[in-house]
């Protein structure tokens, strides 16, 4: 349930893409830009936090290359396929659409060697942008047992906790954040970290983080983020002030009321219909392949909107997911009906 809500938070907080062809100055504008941008980063350190949890859980040194093996199918083979695919596509019909000839020409697709940077390289966002995480989570399951020999022991584990604090406060004031944004950024270093302290510890993660407490503090805490940086979202600039900084990596505490909220909302009816089990199933799908089919459907309509005013932003927001999830999803289920197998490659159930 939790990864399944942070996968579609996920797709939500990208349509935020449509603010660059409407104004930013109206209440409209800062109504979406809390609810994609703030509310739905929430999703990024729960991401981390319960992808930790399951990396140590019942961990050994001999169960280490099973599970790295296991987290290779599913998160390495879908990572490298959609990527590919990606890079197809823009290839493919750079002719017929002109932003697939932009990305050609962004990305450098020309050669081989901006194709190969694109998919496998470790220094630059891979071409199918929200697959990041899926690669700071491989390398940090490559480093999982040394993980696990710091936090097996609890003082270690607080310290190496206190270690990812610091270097979070290292990117704060450092200014390298936007280099390790898209390989290792410190907060999803914590957050596994801390997962791991807690599956090691023998904690259960739901009972952990199950007051309720712990989700109006993530909440006041993604409101007083809205308030301080969407000033900055209006002239597209990084906060460089330390404290704007800082108030930034107030979206860690989504983590745990992302948690909170799934154990306190009922979820029994919603969790045995036969819909959720779909959207369930094709979360990882969605969240894998909306860059490419709700951008689609978002930058080819919103060019045409230019004498729409009002309501332009919630209009191209209802494009981008009212369009492209249900494309995705027949696209998922004609796939799972003909070609299950081939299917697995994509949708990391392999």
């Amino acid at each position: 349930m939790v990864r399944c809500l942070m996968n579609y938070m996920i797709v939500l907080l990208h349509a935020w893409a449509a603010f660059q062809y409407v104004d930013c100055t109206t209440w409209e504008f800062y109504g979406w830009t809390f609810v994609c941008s703030h509310l739905c980063a929430m999703a990024l350190p729960a991401f981390f936090l319960v992808s930790g949890y399951l990396m140590f859980r019942n961990f050994s040194f001999s169960a280490w290359p099973e599970k790295m093996f296991r987290r290779l199918k599913r998160l390495f083979v879908p990572y490298l396929v959609w990527n590919v695919t990606f890079v197809v596509v823009y290839l493919a019909f750079a002719k017929f659409v002109p932003r697939f000839q932009d990305r050609v020409v962004m990305f450098g697709l020309n050669s081989f060697w901006g194709c190969f940077s694109k998919v496998l390289s470790f220094t630059v966002a891979p071409i199918d942008g929200p697959l990041w995480f899926i690669r700071a989570l491989l390398i940090l399951s490559l480093f999982s047992p040394v993980i696990w020999i710091l936090v097996k022991r609890r003082i270690k584990g607080i310290v190496l906790l206190g270690f990812c604090l610091g270097w979070i406060g290292v990117e704060i004031f450092s200014g390298v954040g936007k280099f390790l944004r898209h390989t290792l950024p410190a907060y999803a270093i914590f957050c596994v970290v801390l997962g791991g302290v807690l599956a090691v510890n023998g904690k259960e993660l739901m009972s952990v983080f199950k007051h309720k407490l712990w989700f109006v503090a993530g909440f006041v805490a993604c409101v007083l983020r809205a308030v301080i940086l969407i000033p900055y979202s209006v002239t597209q600039q990084t906060p460089t002030w330390p404290y704007g900084l800082i108030v930034n990596y107030l979206f860690l505490l989504g983590a745990p009321a992302m948690i909170s909220l799934v154990v306190n909302v009922r979820t029994g009816l919603i969790a045995e219909s036969r819909t959720f089990s779909f959207l369930k199933d094709m979360s990882f799908f969605a969240y894998a392949g909306h860059f490419l089919i709700c951008s689609s459907y978002l930058h080819l309509i919103a060019p045409r909107l230019h004498w729409m005013n009002s309501f332009k932003f919630t209009l191209l927001i209802l494009v981008f997911v009212g369009l492209g999830i249900p494309t995705m999803a027949l696209i998922y289920y004609t796939g799972k009906r003909l070609f299950p197998r081939v299917l697995k490659l994509w949708d990391g159930t392999l």
